[in-house]
């Protein structure tokens, strides 16, 4: 018994979604509804029809009316993003030696101090305000 061949098609073929693909589209999704572009019930159908979608096409018409997030190598965060998680593992690790700075006053007092000295100076050194964006970048002239 043969098996029929099929045709070659004669229009483009879509391609398909990768997870990659899926998680761009989602953070263009999260980074339009965090400035108040989608409604929350727009969000949730826009992320359950990401996470559904087989083929590029498909992702393509849930953000197009959507702007861009900005690309960047790695995972996309800003300098103030990794500021903050190394304030919170500094803030783990002070929590984690509860147990031993109440055997050892002193050593503990100091090493708090030497953080909390290192996590201002981080800060100042490099310029971050509260809200994650650089001091003085509104006076770089473009």
């Amino acid at each position: 018994m043969t098996v029929p061949l099929r045709e070659a098609p004669t229009e483009p073929v879509a391609q398909r979604a990768s997870d990659a693909d899926r998680e761009q589209a989602a953070r263009t999704i999260h980074d339009a509804a965090g400035v108040g572009m989608l409604r929350l019930d727009e969000t949730e159908e826009r992320l359950t029809a990401v996470y559904a979608a087989r083929f590029r096409p498909e992702l393509s018409a849930l953000v197009a009316d959507l702007p861009v997030a900005e690309s960047r190598p790695g995972t996309g965060r800003t300098f103030a993003d990794w500021l903050r998680q190394l304030a919170a593992l500094l803030v783990t690790l002070v929590v984690a030696a509860a147990g031993w700075a109440r055997q050892h006053r002193a050593a503990a007092v100091l090493i708090g101090l030497v953080v909390g000295g290192l996590v201002v100076a981080l800060v100042v050194a490099f310029g971050v305000d509260a809200a994650g964006g650089e001091h003085g970048a509104d006076l770089v002239e473009n």
